[in-house]
């Protein structure tokens, strides 16, 4: 049986149908927010639109005109090329891609038409499936139906209930920021009482006695300094030896530099060089027999 002659497709078939479904679904969902958007915001987004597109298209006005003529030649021509190379025919998918790529489209859009199919009509559940449903739906109306119950009418408090209510209570009025300043105002009225107490009280017989022993020392080292304070310090014999040598070796430093100032001053005193004198000096006399020319040679 011959098989049936199928149209060859463009390269480019699949790919613009994905753009074409991308864009459907893009559509939908920017209407469906359209819908759901309130009256003012769709309008300034639809103006803000409009004025985009009238902004670009003056743009491009505005471009042209300062364009050069070269530039609006080529540009010319590249739109040209453009459009022809849109008119002309594209190429031809190769058969055995177009084969398989088709039957796979068909295949996915098969079991995606199902799965639709099986969400808008669900199918009936099985017995047992439909009881246990049924069954949990209803425990769980029960237990949200008890609960709302509670909520409207709750059930009176037993005895320990009670009990640590009122527990709970008392620790809110204790930490209440009132509360809790009056009891540390009264923590620190005690405390202030019993360090007041603690003064007033004789000390003990061995802190009374150190306390006077410490008096006693402190007073002697008082004595002790302010004797030294007062007592002229006379230094060792060693100390002033190294203070004479100190002061002989300062003296022989200053007179030193007192004999360099005195050199320095003789050298800038010295008479100037008589350079007049010295460019009119003579050159030194050679004697002739150097200079004379030798005599003829006889024949």
């Amino acid at each position: 049986k011959d098989k049936e002659q199928v149209e060859p497709l463009p390269v480019d078939y699949f790919t613009k149908l994905g753009d074409a479904q991308m864009a459907a679904k893009a559509k939908s969902s920017r209407e469906f927010a359209e819908s759901q958007m309130p009256i003012g915001i769709a309008y300034f987004t639809a103006k803000g639109e409009e004025d985009k597109i009238v902004r670009e298209a003056e743009l491009r006005e505005l471009s042209g005109q300062e364009m050069s003529v070269a530039t609006q030649h080529f540009t010319r021509l590249a739109a040209e090329k453009e459009a022809n190379a849109r008119e002309e025919e594209t190429e031809n998918m190769p058969a055995a891609i177009q084969h398989f790529t088709v039957a796979d489209r068909v295949e996915k859009e098969k079991k995606r038409a199902e799965i639709q199919e099986m969400h808008d009509n669900t199918p009936d559940m099985s017995p047992g499936q439909a009881y246990f449903t049924n069954q949990m739906r209803a425990e769980k109306e029960r237990k949200a139906a008890e609960i709302q119950a509670m909520k409207e009418n709750p059930p009176a408090p037993s005895v320990a209930g009670q009990h640590f209510e009122k527990v709970n209570e008392a620790r809110k009025l204790a930490t209440s920021p009132i509360m809790a300043g009056q009891h540390f105002e009264k923590l620190n009225e005690q405390r202030a009482r019993e360090i007041e107490e603690m003064m007033n009280e004789p000390a003990p017989m061995a802190i009374e006695y150190f306390t006077q022993k410490g008096i006693e020392e402190k007073s002697k080292r008082d004595l002790a300094l302010k004797a030294s304070n007062e007592t002229p310090v006379v230094a060792s014999l060693a100390t002033q030896h190294f203070d004479m040598m100190k002061e002989k070796k300062a003296r022989e430093i200053e007179e030193a530099r007192e004999q360099t100032r005195q050199n320095m001053q003789e050298k800038e005193a010295r008479p100037a060089v008589d350079w007049a004198a010295l460019t009119k000096q003579q050159a030194p006399t050679v004697p002739k027999y150097y200079t004379a020319s030798p005599a003829p040679i006889a024949a």
